[in-house]
């Protein structure tokens, strides 16, 4: 006998008998819990992914511990925190890529700064000669 366990199990209330099956005797248990619940999270709403990624951030808990009490695969707590939380790396990158537009609006002012200074010795220069 072949009995379905889990959401698919209890949603379906089946138990079904293939006495082909290997040739042993006896029942088999078919346990989806896992595949049913990495599907789940196409139907999580955002309020549940952010609770769940909460209790992990805030709250200090594993995502092991998060995923095996909310029925959901740690896969997709992995990937809801790293939407919310930026890693490392992305840190780093966001960190490069300000340091680069700053140094860029810097060297632009030193340029303009610089196109200054110089009108300024050239109009000394003339006065000089005018009222020297």
């Amino acid at each position: 006998m072949l009995r379905l366990v889990g959401c698919l199990g209890d949603l379906l209330g089946l138990e079904v008998e293939f006495p082909w099956f290997g040739g042993h005797r006896g029942s088999r248990i078919l346990d989806l819990r896992r595949r049913c619940h990495e599907s789940s999270d196409l139907h999580a709403t955002p309020e549940f992914k952010d609770e769940a990624v909460r209790q992990v951030v805030e709250r200090g808990y594993t995502v092991k511990e998060v995923a095996e009490r909310l029925g959901i695969s740690e896969a997709s707590l992995y990937t809801w925190r790293k939407a919310v939380v930026p890693s490392k790396d992305d840190e780093r990158a966001e960190e490069l890529l300000e340091t680069k537009r700053e140094n860029l609006t810097l060297r632009s002012e030193l340029r303009r700064t610089q196109e200054e200074r110089d009108i300024l010795k050239k109009a000394a220069v003339y006065f000089a000669r005018e009222f020297g």
